[in-house]
């Protein structure tokens, strides 16, 4: 399976567009940009976490459908973060089978038009009753890792605050992202605390977005960018980080091509909280357990990782983050004549991972 091209919309709040138009606009745009026509495109994989949460319907696929005028085959994957991974490995099994040769994977939100309450509610993904009774929340989630692991290695848990000031280096010159700005780790502690030992500044804001992702079945030119494997990581509770799915997805991921990690030149992993970078990194195995803040605080050879400024500065429409770490990986990869891209995702506050390996080669396969 390879990406012939991709679009992404600036992650923000759209007040303006529907759901749906989110979606149209950002497939509207991939087929001007790439010079196809809607008539070139088998079918259309849409991938969303939060309409049927919060609107109670599963009315996308029907509206982008006339949004579009098209008879084509339209899917719509409703998941949590991965659901754009999962519509993936759809899109992969529909090229295997034959069925389809060239389709369009476009991952579609809308935060803007809730409360901030309502969405942390709603992104509370699996949380046990007893959880959801004591008021448990993606950041209370996070916060308890962050406790863990500094107890674990005796860190200091304001040193966290230098992930987030990271993440915010990387973006500051990406127009296309939320927070495209500078954000020191004084200002990021001078923050009211969100939950110990995490600061509201350290949290992930929600946004509006869309990417669209036009994906062939073979490959075309030299410049299409392969996806070589896809892979989920196995559920845990959120606070078992030792049982981390992000290692399970990783290792299926590599080990099925025979693949190691020091030959990769880009990584877009998720830095959700600050610690969920920290996490990243060390389950990945770029770095050794315990090793993932220094790593950071050092910033030495780091610029290959987040380059566009992560989850935090980019923003993280939930189910339209995967595909924009694609989407970020392949305008890494047209920089350079041939390499590999590594892109995570987690879910459901860490219980899920998904791995996703891209390959450009200046030459027929």
């Amino acid at each position: 399976m390879f990406i012939k091209s991709s679009f992404c919309t600036t992650f923000t709040d759209h007040w303006e567009k529907s759901l749906a138009n989110l979606a149209y606009d950002a497939i509207n745009q991939l087929l001007i940009r790439s010079f196809t026509e809607l008539e070139e495109i088998d079918a259309i994989y849409l991938a969303n976490s939060l309409e049927p949460i919060l609107t109670k319907s599963y009315q996308l696929d029907c509206n982008v459908k006339r949004l579009l005028h098209t008879d084509k085959s339209l899917y719509t994957t409703y998941h949590d973060e991965l659901a754009a991974i999962n519509a993936l490995m759809q899109v992969q099994q529909a090229f295997d089978s034959g069925k389809y040769n060239s389709v369009i994977l476009c991952a579609v939100e809308k935060m803007s038009d809730w409360s901030d309450e309502i969405i942390e509610s709603a992104t509370s993904f699996g949380f046990t009753i007893e959880e959801h009774l004591n008021n448990f929340t993606p950041a209370s989630a996070y916060a308890l890792l962050a406790q863990a692991y500094c107890h674990k290695y005796n860190k200091d848990p304001n040193t966290l605050a230098s992930v987030t000031e990271f993440m915010h280096q990387q973006a500051a010159t990406n127009n296309e992202g939320q927070f495209p700005f500078l954000l020191t780790k004084e200002k990021i502690l001078a923050s009211p605390v969100l939950s110990t030992p995490l600061h509201k500044l350290q949290a992930l804001a929600p946004a509006d977005g869309a990417c669209a992702l036009l994906l062939k079945k073979e490959k075309t030119v030299s410049t299409d960018i392969k996806i070589t494997n896809i892979a989920i990581g196995e559920e845990t509770h959120p606070a078992c980080y030792k049982n981390s799915p992000t290692t399970s997805a990783t290792k299926k991921a590599l080990q099925q091509l025979n693949e190691s990690l020091n030959n990769f030149n880009f990584f877009e992993i998720d830095d959700s909280y600050g610690i969920g970078a920290v996490l990243a990194i060390e389950d990945l195995g770029i770095v050794e357990q315990g090793r993932g803040l220094e790593f950071f605080t050092s910033q030495k050879n780091i610029k290959h990782i987040n380059s566009s400024g992560g989850l935090k500065a980019y923003g993280h429409p939930l189910a339209v983050t995967a595909a924009r770490q694609l989407y970020t990986l392949t305008k890494s990869l047209d920089k350079i004549t041939k390499g590999k891209g590594l892109a995570h995702c987690t879910a459901r506050s860490g219980q899920r991972a998904g791995i996703c390996i891209l390959e450009k080669e200046m030459r027929n396969q």
